[in-house]
């Protein structure tokens, strides 16, 4: 049975030391995405499955509709089931038009889903114009593509992520025409991801001020106003050093760094980045001069389409550009001039998430709650719905 109040003040003297010792690295606050400790900076799954593309048909007409579903299901799942769970409440008969095996199923159907941003209209459901054949043929064979160049970088982002629990060495290794390719390429998608973001930052701006000021928010914007909540961790220590003493840990920890920028002449010179600024000053043009965000000008929906697409991509090119890397260092703590990557077991560290799944009624007096303002691109063109409402299929 856990005490309200510390044994004796020799072991709360000896506990105070220790979390003394280690301040600097003491994580003492609400847990977040590097107090979880989490060493792997790639976010690509290889978990494989099925991507399908199910279509409905009018049983009245006989007509098949323009509305495509492009999902996902694990291996172990046939998609017809998918699609019989889709078929309840749905007047239309539903059946797969296509299904293709994929290894990084969660990244291939977001690749898709990107590259048809136009055509979305509401989740996963995307609308394809009377040229509908081709263009759902023009999506599988993206989506054979998406195939074929995941199923080569399987074997290097296994090893990545595996390479994240091993210790390095103290030898670095010398650099090689690979190493200077994959952080040429590393860099390029870096500077066109801060590029796509400057854009994004721009819209959350303007959506928390109209949050803020009850006006409409802008097309293509979620906002939510939640409650998180925060912990008092010195007060909590306080008076139960001897369960924070538990949760005081060591962990293998590592920081992947490329070493070095690209230079303005280089930024200037590449293509892929000249044609991103190109893209966002166009966007900014078409952001300032909207008069009705709330419904914007096809054009600014367009423009912004192009860059969640550019975003995105570059995103996943930079992740798969890590994972080489990582793979070419192996156990060594980086490549000379390229990159650095050291890991080693970390100072002592609370691990606040654990602590807080275990100990959750306890710490409920020690935790105060607070407003916060989220706000989160959405996926979608935002009004092409509405748009689609005086058509008859």
């Amino acid at each position: 049975m856990l005490s309200s109040k510390p044994k004796n003040k020799s072991n709360q003297l000896r506990i105070k030391t220790l979390l003394d010792t280690c301040k600097n690295s003491l994580k003492l606050s609400c847990p977040t995405r590097n107090d979880l400790i989490k060493l792997s900076d790639t976010e690509i799954s290889t978990e494989p499955g099925t991507i399908y593309f199910i279509r409905e048909r009018d049983l009245i007409k006989n007509e098949v509709s323009p509305f495509v579903k492009i999902g996902l299901t694990a291996l172990h799942r046939k998609t017809t089931n998918r699609k019989n769970d889709l078929q309840t409440g749905n007047p239309r008969e539903l059946f797969v038009a296509h299904e293709i095996v994929v290894p990084c199923v969660r990244a291939v159907e977001t690749a898709l889903r990107y590259k048809f941003l136009a055509q979305n209209v509401n989740l996963e459901w995307h609308f394809f114009s009377e040229k509908s054949e081709k263009q759902i043929q023009h999506a599988v064979n993206f989506c054979e593509e998406l195939k074929e160049q995941f199923a080569k970088q399987v074997s290097f982002i296994e090893e990545a992520k595996r390479l994240d629990n091993t210790p390095s060495t103290r030898e670095l290794i010398p650099p090689t025409e690979e190493a200077v390719h994959w952080r040429n390429q590393f860099l390029v998608h870096h500077e066109i991801v801060k590029l796509g973001r400057t854009a994004a930052t721009m819209q959350r701006m303007k959506a928390k001020e109209c949050f803020q000021n009850g006006e409409e928010i802008p097309d293509g914007i979620g906002i939510t106003e939640r409650q998180i909540s925060e912990v008092n961790w010195n007060q909590f220590q306080n008076i139960y050093p001897e369960i924070v003493e538990k949760y005081v840990k060591r962990q293998l920890s590592g920081v992947f760094k490329i070493l070095g920028k690209m230079t303005q002449k280089e930024t200037t010179a590449n293509l892929k980045i000249s044609e991103t600024e190109t893209e966002v000053k166009k966007f900014f043009e078409l952001f300032h001069t909207e008069k009705n965000h709330g419904d914007p000008s096809p054009e600014l929906r367009q423009q912004r389409i192009k860059l969640q697409q550019l975003t995105k991509f570059s995103t996943v090119e930079k992740e798969l550009a890590r994972c080489h890397l990582k793979t070419i260092c192996g156990v060594a703590p980086g490549i000379a001039n390229i990159c650095s990557w050291v890991r080693e077991l970390s100072r002592p560290r609370l691990d606040t998430a654990h602590l807080l799944r275990e100990h959750e009624n306890l710490l409920t007096p020690f935790t105060s709650n607070k407003k916060l303002i989220t706000t989160t691109l959405t996926r979608s063109v935002g009004k092409v719905a509405e748009n689609l409402k005086s058509q008859s299929f």
